[in-house]
């Protein structure tokens, strides 16, 4: 999930309006450093961009599910360190949902990425976009190459899964309608990434935050 990570750190920085982001991790192992490190590097990269001064601070929760420890560190995030946005490693809708809460009952805009699972139906007046994973592009590998026998006991420790954007096993978004189709922004801030005009460092072009992330979601897909 790390290149979904990275674009959602693009987004992250172009919306900031302190500079200072959030990430609540369930444990800093490998996978989870990825994540974070990737988001800090989109966030950074575009606030760059755009003159930002950008901050990543990390809370390590020690759970992979904890709604409870997911909303105090999210909690703590946001007033103690002053974040106005958040990313998470956490498998629940806890954080999008105080997100949300902050937003109903204070009008208080802090901008979530949801993780793993289309969370948008939490947060829609906060969730910007999201990390999904297509477990059935996965399973249907794994099965195959059980039934073929190419995974055996005898070669298990060997296996390693490593599912970019261009597996069709991730993607980038936070709600995915009935027809399977996905969407990757919430339409609430699609026009606000659109009104946000950066120069396109590859190509020197200037364009919107919008098209630039999907100009590397689509470099990444290809």
């Amino acid at each position: 999930l790390y290149q979904v990570y990275y674009l959602n750190g693009l987004m992250a920085g172009a919306l900031s309006k302190t500079g200072k982001l959030g990430y609540v991790a369930a444990f800093t192992i490998p996978e989870v450093v990825r994540h974070i490190n990737a988001f800090a590097i989109g966030a950074q990269e575009m606030g760059k961009l755009l003159g930002k001064d950008i901050t990543v601070y990390v809370i390590e929760i020690g759970a992979w599910f904890d709604p409870d420890k997911a909303k105090e560190a999210a909690r703590t995030l946001v007033e103690k360190y002053n974040v106005d946005a958040i990313a998470f490693t956490e498998d629940s809708s806890s954080i999008v949902e105080f997100a949300q809460s902050l937003y109903t009952k204070e009008k208080k805009e802090v901008y979530v990425f949801s993780h793993y699972s289309p969370m948008y139906s939490y947060g829609p007046d906060v969730v910007v976009s999201g990390q999904l994973v297509r477990w059935e592009v996965i399973y249907t590998d794994i099965l195959a190459k059980v039934k073929t026998g190419v995974y055996r006991p005898d070669n298990l420790q060997n296996v390693d899964y490593w599912y970019l954007l261009n597996t069709g096993a991730v993607d980038m978004g936070c709600h995915i309608y009935e027809d399977g189709s996905v969407m990757m922004v919430n339409p609430k801030y699609e026009p606000v990434l659109k009104n946000i005009r950066v120069k396109d460092p590859l190509t020197g072009v200037e364009t919107n935050v919008y098209d630039y992330v999907m100009r590397r979601y689509q470099q990444m897909r290809d």
